[in-house]
């Protein structure tokens, strides 16, 4: 189609384009027609002044300020113009430039740039017509009066034109145009009113018109042909630069300048013509040429002048704006005052920047500048620069410069993560996220960097970076040699800048754990003889004291402890604090209160100081290494005693060393009596871990399993959970202590322990296990040596077949294909699935089924599980079938395989790639699948689909084509589940999601399109089957092993064993369109249409329209009320930025969880409130469409 140019002209200049002046206007003789008010105001706009003699106005008084008193408006003028605009009888109505008749009302539309009558019907074609003949009274929309006129000579701008009209005082919103009355291009008019001028057309052509208006519809399609004339071959300067519609623009500036073209066509001045370095005012202005033959010319009658005013900020962050402008003169060494004032309103209010006046000697360039205030941002800023003479104030010049921004605000940056109390390990690779806002647009220049607690600095690597807008995200390296004593407490910080250099910076709200996050953990014994134990753990260097309640008891005896008595350690050469010029010297290092109802044993944990001031760093509160480890008592009535225990009853160093003393017995110990005040008053308390609160962990939850787990069952036990395979069992949560007396030990030879470390929130969630160690009696070396077996003995040596195993089978709501691997003494339905009852309903096998029975529990023909079975059952909600039992090896589960159907299970605990697992039975099996993939078998090639590998806990149908016998291989894979939907799907196809949990019947087709169809399927396609608009299986296109195609092998799901005319729907990756096939399908349970070498050929490829969302829109939560997640979908029409927002009952903002642009499409997003309590909440959704609010409630 012909590409248009669409040229609107102004109304006032439209004679000009007919060629000639009106009587309301004056002719220039240079070809410029302007309103003749502007002469008598004194205000002459035509080239060279050839108007400013002359006054041909009406009205010798009218200018700007006339009538102030009318209309209420003191800057009223009459704009020049006979329209419905700027009139008022009390002022000549519009200047006195209408017709008479009309202007008797103000409800009117006429002039002489209205009065048209191209169609010589005797009446104007475009507006209200004083004739009676052609209608009287006020104008009114009463039909579109569409006109279109071919103009019979050539524009302006050397083009065919066309001129078109229509009734103004219809709405019309857009035009369209094409040499094609079935395709036509349509343009928004916006204000542009008739009559309207197009220009760019060819010669002696046809070209068809339409409008369309919201008020009348459209309006019938108009042709009109185009005089023979070409315009285009009468431009002087078509071949000029190279641009072959090249036209002078009419003003005398440095646009559309070519020398060959006479520069700016003719119509600069003659000096400034010469030289393309000029500046040089619109028509009917002076032109100043820097050239110094062309002065007494160019100069204004002030004499001097000045251009080229240069204004802005810097960018480098100083907040310094530069002016720079050249003054030219007829006296070369005459001086000037500058002024210069800033204007934050469009001109409309200025104010002075300098107090002080600028004095400029003689001509040439000049520059300054000013600072900016701090948290400055002021957008469409403008300055005014006014000249004068030094001699005579009232000879100046004033001239403003173009708008600018200045801005003195950093960017606000806030770390995100790590933010305080994470633990990343310094030799690992790790993510740094921050988000930045800012008025201006942000460079993304920045610095990222760890600053350590002894004050050293690491610069994090961030180059080929790409930041993705407000929020961002980096991974960075961290590499450094480990220091001794190193204070493993680090921040990070970040520093953004913005475009104009201002810099923003954040750093970590705390400090976050630097190293490695399963810190130390030791367990030994408190106590053989008592089989006491001790655990002790931690990140930093520290020294456990530990006082038995055997030592205890002896200091009660002797009347040395009483309730409320302070036990502590101190040292006398204590690190005091973290100041650098601080001191060091007597310091308590822990604290214990007594009270006799808890007798129990004590711990004093001391950490050691750190000092690497001199190394330029920092240092902690706490004890030399090597200093002696002082023990008093303190009694409430003010007595004190200093406890020296003898070497016989302790175990452990006697000074600080990092490890632990225990202290046994104190009845041979030297006990002396002290003075409270020599005690007390000398010493400072750094007992407080001055770590912990730099971090958000300060509670803790200890898990503890041994070699005889069965004293503890995982399965109902509410404080033991499995680890994998081995069943941990919680003992305790301690808050802030670091060590734990566990007295567990003669139910074992063996005990091992876990630590979590708990978040601050409410809840206490276990963030991170920190700490893991075991310990044994020194016993016999056999046991269990399978890892994934339950009782695992990791020291053990050689296997006693006590092996046992837990079975942890996943099922959701709706029907599921299970298997176990697991053999219990008693496999009945009420053992093997009481965990999962009455979750669990209905279960079936291939010849069998049972119903559950709430208050009696399973009956009917089915009444155990066989390991060698694939079971089919339904499930109301989501849960977990678990049981304990021991493996049996595969060579003892033979399964026999039947022609046709068999339903088998996979009883090894490991995953097998499947041409490995149904080895035996090559070339009898053809075909199997489970609840979501399937695989044909090929002779040659072997099993070829989506299912790859059997698995455990799955279930399967294999279609045989004789009788044989399926023995597993013994050996096996580390099991790996493989996702058949592991790539994100096209935004367009986002929603294509089918649950096969939700349908009893399954079949597979392998789809191909037809030979030489017009498509051709490619990587990333995807095919989708639909029941009406009930998606019913998807899948993306994969390559074949026996050609270079790709195809599709697609499960289809359905509730009825017979579901005829589903519909076919195919996305192509390359177009990004979605066509409907129109080949049908037609369902039947277990079909299995089609394989690799022989697809089943769809066709017919039909575009859907309107796949993408037309409205913004946010759509219904679910489920709400909720607790603790619910579901938040949104629509997005057009790109564009979008924000949605949790707000309380009272307005304030709980969360932002969306801020960021988004594609069109459907989105959902998972909202967790993990911290706030119950009550409602208001989801916000704002776009550019407004904003939108759904009412949720939390129940917690």
């Amino acid at each position: 189609m012909t590409r248009l140019y669409i040229l609107l002209l102004v109304f006032a200049n439209f004679s000009v384009l007919l060629g000639e002046c009106n009587e309301n206007q004056f002719d220039c003789g240079d070809g410029d027609c302007i309103p003749l008010y502007l002469i008598c105001d004194g205000f002459p706009q035509c080239q060279n002044y050839a108007d400013e003699e002359d006054d041909l106005c009406e009205d010798d008084d009218l200018h700007p300020y006339t009538c102030i008193q009318s209309g209420g408006a003191p800057m009223w003028i009459s704009d020049g113009y006979c329209d419905a605009s700027n009139n008022n009888a009390e002022c000549d109505w519009d200047g006195g430039d209408c017709c008479e008749e009309t202007c008797e009302d103000d409800d009117y539309q006429c002039g002489e740039f209205y009065q048209f009558d191209l169609n010589s019907d005797s009446c104007w074609d475009n507006c209200y017509d004083p004739n009676s003949d052609c209608g009287t009274g006020i104008p009114q929309c009463e039909g579109f009066d569409f006109h279109v006129y071919a103009n019979p000579e050539c524009a302006e701008n050397y083009t065919n034109s066309i001129i078109v009209s229509w009734n103004s005082m219809c709405d019309v919103d857009q035009i369209c145009v094409g040499d094609n009355a079935e395709e036509l291009d349509c343009f928004n008019l916006g204000y542009t009113s008739s009559p309207l001028f197009l220009g760019g057309f060819q010669p002696n052509s046809i070209y068809f018109f339409q409008l369309l208006s919201s008020q009348l519809g459209s309006s019938e399609i108009i042709s009109e042909t185009t005089i023979s004339t070409d315009c285009m071959d009468q431009n002087p300067y078509q071949e000029c630069g190279g641009l072959v519609y090249w036209i002078s623009d009419g003003y005398c500036d440095e646009m559309n300048n070519n020398e060959g073209c006479g520069f700016d066509g003719g119509d600069c001045c003659e000096c400034t013509c010469i030289d393309s370095d000029y500046d040089c005012g619109i028509v009917g202005f002076e032109c100043e040429d820097p050239s110094i033959d062309c002065y007494e010319e160019v100069l204004p009658e002030e004499g001097f002048n000045f251009d080229a005013i240069q204004v802005g900020q810097r960018t480098d962050g100083s907040g310094i704006v530069d002016v720079e402008f050249q003054v030219y003169s007829e006296i070369a060494d005459e001086q000037y005052r500058v002024l210069f004032e800033l204007s934050t309103d469009l001109g409309n209010t200025y104010f002075p920047i300098f107090e002080d006046d600028l004095l400029v000697a003689g001509i040439g360039l000049f520059t300054d500048s000013w600072d900016v205030p701090p948290q400055t941002f002021v957008e469409d800023v403008v300055l005014k620069i006014h000249l004068e003479k030094i001699d005579n104030s009232e000879i100046f010049i004033e001239k403003i410069s173009s708008q600018f921004t200045v801005d003195t605000v950093p960017p606000e940056v806030n770390v995100v993560t790590p933010n305080g109390g994470e633990h990343i390990d310094a030799d690992d690779d790790f993510m740094v996220v921050w988000s930045a806002e800012d008025n201006s647009v942000i460079r993304y220049e920045m610095d990222v960097f760890i600053s350590t607690g002894l004050g050293e600095v690491f610069t994090l690597e961030v180059d080929d970076v790409e930041l993705q807008g407000m929020m961002n995200a980096v991974e960075v390296e961290l590499d450094y040699d480990d220091l001794e004593n190193l204070t493993r407490y680090a921040k990070v910080n970040i520093s953004v800048f913005d475009s104009f250099g201002n810099k923003g910076t954040d750093e970590s709200d705390d400090f976050f754990i630097l190293g490695d996050p399963e810190g130390e953990c030791v367990a030994d014994w408190f106590s053989e003889e008592e089989d006491l134990i001790l655990l002790d753990w931690g990140w930093r260097s520290g020294h456990l004291v530990a006082l038995h309640r055997n030592a205890i008891a002896d200091l009660m005896e002797l009347d040395i402890m009483v309730n409320g008595s302070r036990c502590i350690i101190k040292d006398q050469n204590a690190i005091l604090d973290m100041d650098c010029n601080g001191s060091s010297g007597d310091g308590i290092l822990a604290d214990y209160t007594f009270y006799s109802q808890n007798m129990n044993h004590v711990g004093l944990k001391a950490y050691e100081g750190v000092d690497h001031c001199a190394e330029g760093g920092s240092r902690y509160p706490g004890y030399n290494v090597g200093d002696e480890i002082l023990l008093h008592i303190i009694n409430p009535d003010s007595s004190a005693y200093s406890i020296s225990p003898s070497l016989n009853q302790i175990s452990g160093s006697t000074t600080y060393t990092g490890g632990v003393t225990i202290i046994s017995r104190l009845t041979d110990a030297v006990i002396e009596e002290v003075n409270i005040e020599d005690l007390v008053g000398s010493i400072i308390d750094i007992s407080a871990d001055y770590t912990q609160n730099k971090r958000d962990f300060d509670s803790y939850n200890i898990y503890r399993s041994t070699n005889q787990t069965n004293f503890r069952n995982c399965t109902d036990d509410p404080d033991c959970v499995f680890n994998g395979n081995e069943c941990v069992c919680q003992i305790e949560a301690m808050v802030t202590q670091t060590f734990y007396f566990d007295n567990y030990a003669a139910q074992s030879n063996l005990w091992c322990y876990k630590v979590w470390l708990l978040d601050n929130n409410t809840d206490q969630n276990e963030v991170l296990k920190t700490v893991d160690t075991c310990m044994s009696s020194g016993g016999d070396e056999s046991g269990c040596t399978d890892s994934q077996a339950v009782n695992y003995n990791p020291v053990a040596t050689v296997d006693d077949d006590s092996c046992f195993y837990a079975t942890e089978i996943p099922i959701v709501n709706g029907w599921n294909w299970v298997s176990s691997n697991i053999k219990n003494d008693d496999m009945s339905l009420n053992n093997t699935l009481n965990s999962a009852s009455p979750n669990i309903s209905y279960i079936k096998d291939q010849n069998s089924f049972s119903d559950y029975y709430v208050g009696f529990g399973w009956w009917g023909s089915l009444d155990s599980l066989e390991l060698t079975s694939m079971y089919k059952l339904v499930a109301s909600a989501q849960d977990t079938i678990s049981y304990i039992g021991a493996m049996v090896t595969p060579d003892l589960l033979t399964i026999n395989i039947n022609a046709g159907w068999n339903w088998i299970g996979y009883p090894l605990l490991n995953s097998s790639d499947i041409n490995s697992s149904l080895a035996s039975i090559n070339g009898l099996g053809t075909y199997i699948k489970n609840q979501v993939a399937f695989s044909d078998y090929y002779n040659p090639g072997g099993w070829w689909g989506t299912l790859s590998q059997l698995s455990p806990y799955e279930g399967y149908m294999l279609n045989a084509s004789s009788q044989g016998t399926l023995v597993y291989p013994s050996s096996s894979l580390t099991r790996n589940t493989v996702d058949l939907d592991q790539n994100e799907r096209p935004l367009m196809i986002s929603n294509w999601s089918v649950n096969p949990a939700h349908y009893e019947f399954s079949g597979s087709v392998m789809i191909g399109f037809e030979s030489g169809a017009s498509i051709n399927i490619q990587s990333g396609d995807y095919i989708a089957i639909f029941k009406a608009d009930e998606l019913r299986g998807v899948v993306e296109s994969q390559k074949t092993p026996f050609s270079d195609e790709f195809i599709f092998p697609l499960m289809i799901y359905s509730n009825a064993e017979i579901d005829d005319g589903l519909t076919i729907k195919f996305y192509s990756n390359i177009s990004g369109l979605i066509y409907e096939m129109n080949t049908l399908v037609d369902f039947e349970n277990n079909m299995h249409v089609g394989n690799a070498k022989d697809v089943f050929a769809v066709s017919g490829f039909n575009i859907i329209e309107n796949q993408f969302p037309e409205n913004f829109n946010l759509g219904t939560i679910y489920p709400n009320p909720f607790n603790p997640v619910t579901n938040i979908p949104y629509s997005v029409s057009e790109y564009s930025h979008i924000s949605i927002s949790v707000h309380d009952i009272q307005g304030k903002e709980i969360e932002k969880i969306i801020n960021e642009s988004k594609d069109s499409g459907n989105y959902n997003v998972m909202w967790n409130p993990n911290a706030i309590p119950s009550g409602v909440y208001f989801v916000k959704m704002h776009t550019i469409d407004g904003i939108q609010v759904k009412k949720i409630l939390l129940l917690k």
